[in-house]
């Protein structure tokens, strides 16, 4: 279903560990043609799916995850989720006294790369 990237042997680790990255020396080979931005299949050297993400061939960080459930569709269900989630985080945590937070915080929401802030009643 989607694009496959291959690691190196010995570099699953620190995806194994929980990391939410994965940097472009440690990839061994891409099968399929993802363009950056594309979601892509990671897996280790023996082939075992690990984690799908977004891949970017112009940066470091070549690959971050969004769900460690190889199985999961990536679809407006999912997106709504993770904001969801972050948004009922987001209102146990905020204090009443302030109209400014961070409503999305990138990896720490399972949403590699986006950020948004809350400034009253606008969202940036």
């Amino acid at each position: 279903m989607y694009p496959e990237m291959t690691l190196k042997s010995g570099r699953e680790a620190a995806l194994l560990r929980g990391h939410p990255w994965v940097f472009s020396g440690a990839i061994a080979g891409i099968k399929g043609q993802p363009s950056d931005g594309d979601i892509v299949l990671a897996k280790d050297s023996r082939g075992q799916a690990l984690a799908l993400g977004f891949f970017n061939s112009r940066t470091d960080i070549a690959f971050r995850v969004l769900s460690r459930d190889c199985d999961k569709a990536i679809d407006a269900v999912f997106w709504n989720q993770r904001v969801q989630e972050a948004l009922r985080l987001r209102q146990r945590l905020i204090n009443t006294k302030t109209n400014a937070y961070r409503l999305i915080n990138a990896e720490g929401d399972g949403l590699p790369g986006l950020i948004a802030d809350v400034y009253h009643d606008t969202l940036v």
